[in-house]
């Protein structure tokens, strides 16, 4: 990664958060800190309802095995991010929006 952000090029790193700190993300916060590389921390924040509603479209049969269970895991992701220890510089509400609507939100806001 150092290599590619000498070379001007941007890297986007994606965790779902299902433990409080540590985690992967609060791991990398302070390596990517030791090596001096920039970096914008963004919290994609849906609601139940759309990851319900995602997890249903793409239609995968284990997640569709158990709907309660699944939305039970989906409020216990969203509850884990808030007191994950991690402090986003920006949280996004994602409901209804496209992966290329969101990446353009991001990059709008770093």
């Amino acid at each position: 990664m150092p290599s590619l952000t000498r070379e001007g090029t941007s890297v986007v790193l994606d965790f779902i958060l299902y433990n409080t700190a540590p985690n992967p993300l609060t791991a990398y916060s302070p390596a990517l800190d030791q090596m001096s590389i920039a970096f914008c921390t963004i919290a994609l924040r849906p609601s139940v309802d759309a990851i319900i509603d995602r997890m249903t479209m793409r239609g995968r049969a284990n997640d569709l095995a158990d709907h309660d269970l699944r939305r039970r895991q989906a409020a216990d992701q969203l509850a884990t991010m808030s007191a994950a220890g991690v402090t986003p510089h920006q949280t996004l509400d994602s409901t209804g929006l496209s992966a290329h609507q969101v990446g353009d939100r991001c990059i709008a806001t770093i």
